[in-house]
């Protein structure tokens, strides 16, 4: 049956403290271990990705507890409910695909963060500036995307505040480099 067969390949994933574990694959937490319970149904954002792994790792580093996060581009809701099990204090998860919504709401549920965690369904240079201030702004979305994306999530960053972007190949983070400084951007950390 197709509708299942892309399941086959899906395992646990660590990434850092976390282990992204499919709905159908029994685990039993290690100590300190952060579990994230996914079904990514149709969405974006299983854990398999390395621009997803990537954002999980940053978010463990720069998250602070109680922080207001914004997730651009949030799919399945993996990086927002991971923002809610690391402490954030609200967080928004935008997301232009309706059939997302849903996904993301059942997987903030089984996970527990249903409270903390929000989406909403509409474009991100649109819904940025109508839900900020945040703290924390995580985009994992294509490069040139997060590039037209960097003016709405600079204003909505008070000073201090911090941004993490993913969705890019190694190769293109030289290319988002230029325009990342100009959009008064200092860039900090990567993995």
């Amino acid at each position: 049956d197709w509708s299942t067969a892309w399941r086959a390949g899906l395992g646990v994933r660590r990434v850092g403290r976390f282990a992204v574990v499919p709905t159908w694959i029994e685990h039993h937490p290690a100590p300190g271990e952060l579990v994230i319970t996914l079904d990514p149904e149709m969405a974006f954002g299983s854990g398999e990705h390395g621009s997803t792994r990537g954002a999980l790792l940053l978010l463990e580093r720069w998250l602070r507890p109680g922080d207001r996060v914004l997730d651009l581009g949030s799919g399945s809701g993996i990086l927002s409910i991971a923002a809610a099990r690391l402490g954030a204090g609200r967080v928004t998860g935008i997301e232009m695909d309706v059939e997302a919504i849903p996904v993301s709401l059942e997987n903030a549920g089984r996970n527990g963060v249903a409270d903390l965690v929000r989406f909403v369904e509409g474009d991100a240079a649109v819904m940025t500036p109508l839900l900020r201030p945040a703290d924390l702004v995580v985009s994992n979305i294509l490069r040139l995307v997060n590039q037209a994306l960097l003016p709405v999530i600079h204003a909505a960053l008070p000073a201090g505040g911090r941004a993490i972007f993913s969705g890019m190949e190694p190769a293109e983070a030289e290319a988002f480099r230029p325009p990342l400084v100009a959009a008064g951007f200092v860039p900090v950390d990567e993995v």
